[in-house]
């Protein structure tokens, strides 16, 4: 399950935007919206985008929708990354972008991430933290 998506310096992302399915807060009202891990994190079933137009909402499904697609079929060779940087801002046009992805999966918390530009990646990593059970 996708606990958080974070993009940075993509489409209409200047700012690092985070996407989040963690339960702010214990909901003792609504229990069963919720699905409990094994950690003391709780996360939502579900989640809706709220925002008037233009405002970002297509946009951040676009970004999970190339970084899915980036990292499932890589890099065709000396082909440029079709990545699209925030263009109003004339230093972030020629900086790379950032993409992080974090999932929880059979009790596994997995961190994974990348920074890139036209030409390459320059950065890309991940990190897994299983989850402790303490009896």
């Amino acid at each position: 399950m996708l606990l958080q998506f974070i993009v940075k310096n993509f489409m209409c992302f200047a700012e690092e935007t985070i996407f989040s399915m963690v339960a702010n807060a214990k909901l003792e009202q609504h229990k069963n919206h919720l699905i409990h891990t094994h950690s003391e994190t709780d996360l939502l079933r579900t989640s809706v985008l709220y925002g008037a137009n233009a405002h970002g909402k297509t946009k951040l499904v676009e970004a999970i929708g190339f970084a899915k697609q980036l990292i499932v079929n890589g890099i065709q060779g000396t082909k440029s990354i079709p990545v699209e940087p925030f263009r109003l801002d004339k230093i972030l046009r020629t900086q790379p972008s950032h993409f992080e992805f974090i999932i929880y999966y059979q009790n596994i918390r997995y961190h994974y991430g990348f920074i890139i530009n036209n030409q390459r990646v320059l950065e890309e990593w991940l990190f897994v933290t299983p989850t402790l059970f303490i009896n």
